[in-house]
């Protein structure tokens, strides 16, 4: 399923089962560039472990060092959501919400000018993403996830949001956008 005209989608995985479990190619750069172009390069894989009712983000880094990410859960489910902070998008402050789990083996695809962030909705979460940038902390802001203007209702989800100080203290959407991104 694509959305944002293709740069943010989600890959199914395929999985080979017998009587011992089962088998999974979880990247394949070959597979990948035939599918959606070469343009993309992962230099970093990440993994994150979040208690329930965790929220980590909404993150993104300031050009030249936005990044792509393809995210997926190891263990448990998370809600992800993912903001348009492109300037000249017609769909700046628009997002989506999947949910990804190790149940339904989706990967998202993030394409670098979108804030990303994600719920913990289980017990626990392992979530893995690649990136094709490596980070950095100048360049690095957080979208706050409860301005009005982005109408995230996140409380449905969740009835105790846990959040960094980072992630409390994050910039206005009107502010990103005065940003020019």
């Amino acid at each position: 399923m694509y959305y944002f005209n293709k740069k943010v989608f989600t890959i199914k995985q395929k999985f080979f089962r017998d009587k011992r479990g089962y088998f999974c190619e979880t990247f394949n750069k070959k597979l990948f560039d035939m599918d959606f172009g070469s343009k993309i390069k992962f230099i970093q894989d990440n993994l994150s472990y979040s208690k329930k009712g965790v929220f980590r983000g909404l993150h993104f880094q300031n050009k030249p060092y936005g990044q792509c990410k393809l995210v997926q859960v190891l263990d448990g489910e998370i809600i992800d959501f993912v903001v348009d902070i492109r300037y000249k998008s017609k769909d700046f402050g628009k997002f989506i919400k999947l949910k990804l789990s190790s149940n339904n083996k989706k990967q998202l695809f993030i394409d670098s000018g979108f804030a990303h962030g994600f719920l913990t909705t289980s017990n626990s979460a392992l979530v893995s993403y690649k990136v094709d940038k490596y980070y950095n902390k100048q360049s690095s802001i957080t979208l706050n996830l409860f301005d009005k203007d982005l109408s995230i209702n996140i409380n449905k989800y969740s009835d105790k949001i846990i959040l960094s100080n980072n992630d409390k203290s994050g910039l206005s959407l009107n502010e990103v956008y005065k940003l020019k991104l």
